[in-house]
């Protein structure tokens, strides 16, 4: 291969070669720009947000194992399923400042839940295979708690608690 220090070059050749190396590296900037969809921002910083209900994370299959997003009630969620699909978790910031996170059965029923109320009552809920609440444990600000018992419809049964003065209450619904 042959060199080319010291062979001679005419203005008319160096202007043609300085012309070509300058549109070589617009050009080539240019096309960074575009393969790398950059977007320069002279003096200030973009911000880009994605707006959207529902986000879901999946497994390499293209099965839903969790989603983060909001509910048609105002809630704030974060859902998590198992390998087979079912769902199995879920935590809940709702509209009127609770929070909840609740366990479910292979039928989708709630089986278990754990939260706090915005005024700082803490509460634990248990329902039955068949999906209806049963028993209920309450600690209130106060000092109080209660362990209540429910019948199939709902309704409160019997109810065990502890007053702030320490006086156990024990309370018969027919």
């Amino acid at each position: 291969m042959k060199s080319l220090e010291g062979v001679p070059m005419d203005r008319k050749q160096f202007r043609k070669l300085l012309i070509a190396a300058v549109l070589s590296a617009f050009a080539g900037g240019a096309l960074t720009g575009l393969v790398l969809n950059a977007q320069v921002a002279f003096g200030q910083l973009r911000e880009k947000v994605i707006r959207a209900e529902s986000f879901q994370i999946v497994d390499g299959e293209g099965r839903v194992v969790s989603e983060f997003g909001t509910g048609s009630d105002g809630s704030t969620r974060i859902g998590f399923w198992d390998k087979n699909g079912l769902y199995r978790a879920g935590f809940g910031i709702f509209e009127n400042g609770d929070g909840a996170l609740t366990f479910y059965d292979d039928e989708g029923n709630a089986v278990s839940e754990y939260g706090i109320a915005p005024d700082g009552i803490v509460r634990m809920g248990f329902w039955d295979k068949a999906g209806s609440f049963r028993a209920g444990l309450g600690m209130y600000v106060n000092g109080d708690g209660a362990l209540t018992f429910y019948d199939r419809s709902g309704r409160p049964v019997t109810e065990y608690g502890v007053n702030p003065e320490g006086e156990v209450l024990i309370s018969f619904w027919s």
